[in-house]
């Protein structure tokens, strides 16, 4: 199968590249599909995504936003439709919080709520075999006008099991000069907190009963990607996504004293005042 993401950037600075479309092509690809990208981050004309789109000719376009894209999205959706038949998935944090809207738009054929690896794999798979199967956990199809809601399924368990993030499918080396050369990477899933500001209490509540929501790659899994995309990129700076870095003290000390003797690179966190220590604060400086 052929299946082509679609990056609709709309932050002007920092730069970065969605981690979650790279998660997404590395599961394709370890089982044996073609992917390709259509990323915006730097700009593109309508009609060079038009002939992108036809050169690359694919079976299925996943596209992933948040909400301050998603009047690009609908847009960049729209001009595909216009030219290729290829249905349309989309994917990330907007169609998540809001699956209704985002399909009422009237350009996307499918919806990914959640994680989206084990439910697009299973889709590209069902495709694969000419017989597209709409009970896929995860995804909400739309069907001769009407929506297909299933249900969705348990988190993943072991983050360790995910391959890299794809980086082959960015210019990422454009990234990198973009933003003082540095390298981004997610260490965990999930954040216990409910912020008012952050949309994660409806990812606690839409995963209830399905799973450890906080979730943790090993220490040596995380510095092995890091190691490798510092040694293949020359990266000089080091930022962490977690929501929360500073939940598990045994893992924050853990992750310092291997990555001050493995990378040693200057790297920023994020985390909260209520759970960060004097001896964690120590730990984190002289780790970088």
């Amino acid at each position: 199968m052929r299946v082509l993401f679609v990056y609709p950037n709309v932050v002007r600075y920092p730069k970065d590249i969605s981690l979650g479309i790279g998660y997404l092509s590395a599961v394709l690809k370890k089982h044996g599909h073609e992917t390709g990208l259509i990323d915006t981050t730097f700009g593109i004309k309508d009609s060079e995504v038009v002939s992108k789109v036809k050169a690359f000719n694919p079976d299925l376009i996943g596209m992933s936003f948040v909400s301050a894209a998603f009047p690009y999205a609908t847009h960049i959706a729209t001009i595909i439709k216009k030219e290729n038949k290829a249905p349309i998935i989309a994917g990330g944090i907007h169609p998540t919080v809001d699956p209704d809207e985002t399909l009422s738009s009237g350009c996307f054929d499918m919806v990914c709520i959640g994680e989206g690896e084990a439910a697009l794999l299973e889709l590209v798979t069902s495709m694969e075999k000419a017989d597209k199967n709409t009970a896929i956990r995860n995804i909400w199809f739309k069907e001769n006008g009407r929506i297909i809601k299933n249900s969705l399924r348990e988190l993943c368990k072991n983050l360790d099991t995910l391959p890299y993030p794809d980086l082959d499918i960015y210019d990422y080396s454009r990234y990198l000069k973009d933003h003082y050369m540095t390298a981004s990477f997610l260490g965990a899933r999930g954040c216990p907190y409910e912020c008012t500001f952050c949309s994660n209490h409806m990812f606690k509540e839409l995963y209830k009963g399905l799973g450890t929501f906080v979730r943790y790659r090993s220490i040596d899994n995380i510095i092995g990607e890091i190691k490798s995309v510092v040694q293949r990129y020359q990266a000089q700076l080091v930022n962490l996504y977690d929501d929360t870095f500073t939940l598990n003290k045994k893992q924050v000390s853990e992750f310092c004293a291997k990555y001050k003797k493995e990378i040693g690179l200057p790297f920023g966190i994020s985390g909260r005042i209520d759970n960060i220590t004097s001896d964690m604060c120590a730990e984190l400086r002289s780790a970088g």
